[in-house]
């Protein structure tokens, strides 16, 4: 099981995927912006964080680049999901994401991708 940090603003997509990786065994909490999201990860012990990359406050990829400067969060899992089709994956990864899934979203493509991410 592991402890995700889930950050999107689109509340019904994080109600879906919470409640799946909640069957999954995984313990989430979520919020909403990216502020939120630095301030938590900042507070608490993450396996991984998967955050939307549009966001109020602060960009997914703003996020990433604020956690990667503080030396305890290096190797933070941080997976990116966002409907930004003409972006390559080495973009996101240029930001500081681990790795990204594409909206829409297959359910079963993400918990792949989690369960790599985390090593389960």
């Amino acid at each position: 099981m592991a402890k995700i940090l889930m950050v999107d603003d689109d509340q019904d997509l994080m109600i879906v995927l919470q409640s799946r990786l909640e069957m999954s065994g995984h313990e989430i909490e979520t919020c909403s912006n990216g502020g939120d999201a630095y301030d938590k990860i900042t507070d608490n012990d993450f396996d991984l964080v998967i955050m939307d990359y549009f966001m109020p406050s602060l960009k997914g990829d703003e996020v990433c680049q604020n956690v990667r400067e503080n030396p305890k969060y290096k190797s933070l899992p941080i997976l990116i999901i966002t409907g930004f089709l003409d972006r390559d994956v080495a973009f996101f990864k240029g930001k500081g994401a681990t790795d990204v899934i594409y909206k829409p979203i297959d359910k079963d493509e993400l918990i792949e991708k989690i369960n790599t991410l985390v090593g389960t």
